[in-house]
């Protein structure tokens, strides 16, 4: 199909696998041969070693490459189809590496890491299924939201727990006026100040998702 994309997603479980391998193995290795071998330059040849050849051996099964296309509201990624009527949600992240799209199906939650330019691989897919779900809302009312992190149930959850605890230092310096020092208040009303509009993005009218 002309519109179908080859694409290289990072496996984040494996990298998280492979981090702790990096962390464990050449540590664990280098304490052995310190202990069993010795204790001059040997460990630190057998550190720098163990590393080297974890990342050889691991670093081709960090990535796999999957096909993603599309049929008018239908995403095909493996050749697995989605629904866009079934689509709840989505959004995008990026930091300096690496670009993360989430779509959130009703049955289903997909999450795709992408290197940043890397081809522009991650901008160009992107922008396709912005255009695609920009397309589908124009025909059905703007049903897809774009994911609100303040609108989720973990940010209400966040918002609860930050005004207990406002609530609770009131009541202790209520209840110790001994330490209701303007130091004291300072602190209170510039922490206040800094929540406020967090809490009201939390708690506007908006349902959690």
């Amino acid at each position: 199909m002309n519109n179908r994309k080859t694409i290289e997603i990072i496996l984040m479980n494996r990298v998280i696998i492979f981090l702790l391998l990096l962390v464990i193995i050449p540590n664990l290795l280098t304490i052995l041969t310190y202990i069993y071998i010795a204790k001059t330059v040997y460990p630190g040849i057998v550190f720098l070693v163990s590393i080297l050849l974890i990342y050889l051996s691991c670093r081709s099964s960090l990535y796999k490459k999957i096909d993603f296309y599309y049929v008018e509201d239908i995403l095909y990624i493996n050749d697995i189809n989605y629904f866009l009527s079934d689509l709840q949600s989505y959004s995008f992240k990026e930091t300096n590496y690496v670009g993360t799209i989430v779509l959130k199906f009703s049955k289903k939650k997909v999450k795709l890491y992408l290197r940043i330019n890397r081809n522009l691989e991650y901008q160009k897919l992107k922008d396709c299924i912005v255009k695609l779900i920009n397309r589908y809302n124009k025909q059905n009312n703007n049903r897809i939201k774009e994911l609100n992190w303040y609108n989720t149930k973990s940010a209400k959850i966040y918002g609860y727990i930050i005004v207990c605890v406002m609530i609770l230092w009131i009541l202790l310096m209520l209840v110790y006026p001994e330490k209701l020092k303007l130091s004291n208040l300072g602190i209170f009303f510039v922490a206040l100040v800094g929540l406020l509009p967090i809490l009201f993005k939390i708690f506007r009218n908006n349902k959690p998702v």
